[in-house]
């Protein structure tokens, strides 16, 4: 009995003897991602460029007045919505240069601030390239004449110009009457048909300025303007009959503004206008 403990024991011992103990060893790396938090300074410009906004027509699809205020765009005949400068359908107003035919802004009558800014992207769709963009006016009689904005075959082909009546014109609101035209800013450099180019046009303390690509391409001293009752803004046309005076494009995001832009906002909406 003793033999059978004895060589037992032995075994155990040889089995404890040849156990070999392994050591696995991993190294784990473990990346971690640090997000900073911390926003950047506000865009101050962005915050603000809807300040003392009249009226919006992105031309998003429709003809609707992103500023809330809800001031109706109609088209005429020979106006139509179409593709805008990125291929979007029904992005901008098309205009075929129809005889006596506009897109009106009746509201447009009841304008009549101290300052004021007119924006718009546009693109003459002939050569040369001739007719009216934007205008305050009286389509039927021509009375009212405020200002106009475009390529106004009284000043010649291919010569865009902002031009304006003054306070002093006192036959302004009930006699047919042109626009002063010593108060034209002509610009030949940076304005060619079949390129979309972005136009502001802005009167602010006896300072009128034309805006083209976002460069300034002239400036005048002119009084306050003459506002009549009578007159609604007029998009493609000076008035009927209006077949000197139409115009053959498209144009959209219209922005009329009861203030002046400064550089710096001019210079944001050119910016940002391919995020449509």
């Amino acid at each position: 009995m003793n033999r059978i403990l004895i060589t037992l024991c032995a075994g155990l011992a040889l089995l404890s003897a040849c156990t070999k103990t392994v050591t696995n060893i991993r190294t784990v790396t473990d990346t971690v991602v640090v997000v900073d938090t911390i926003p950047g300074p506000p865009d101050t410009v962005a915050l603000h460029i809807n300040d003392s906004l009249w009226a919006w027509y992105p031309v998003w699809g429709d003809l609707t007045d992103s500023s809330g205020h809800n001031h109706i765009l109609t088209l005429g005949p020979g106006i139509s919505l179409s593709n805008d400068v990125w291929g979007n359908p029904n992005g901008a107003l098309s205009f075929t240069g129809t005889a006596g035919s506009y897109a009106s802004i009746a509201d447009g009558a009841s304008f009549n601030p101290a300052a004021y800014s007119i924006s718009f992207f546009a693109i003459y769709l002939q050569n040369p390239a001739t007719g009216v963009l934007f205008s305050k006016v009286n389509p039927a009689d021509s009375t009212g004449n405020t200002f106009t904005i475009g390529v106004d075959p009284f000043y010649g082909t291919d010569t865009l110009s902002f031009s304006t009546s003054l306070f002093g014109d006192t036959t302004l609101c009930t006699a047919a009457q042109v626009a002063s035209a010593d108060l034209r800013m002509p610009d030949t450099t940076n304005f060619s048909p079949f390129a979309w180019c972005h136009v502001v046009a802005t009167y602010a303390n006896g300072l009128m300025s034309l805006y083209v690509n976002k460069a300034l391409v002239g400036t005048d001293s002119a009084s306050a303007p003459a506002w009549c009752s009578g007159a609604p803004f007029l998009l493609g046309n000076w008035a009927s009959p209006g077949t000197t005076t139409a115009f053959i494009g498209k144009m959209n995001e219209i922005r009329i503004y009861s203030r002046a832009l400064s550089q710096t906002e001019v210079n944001w909406l050119y910016n940002n206008y391919e995020t449509r």
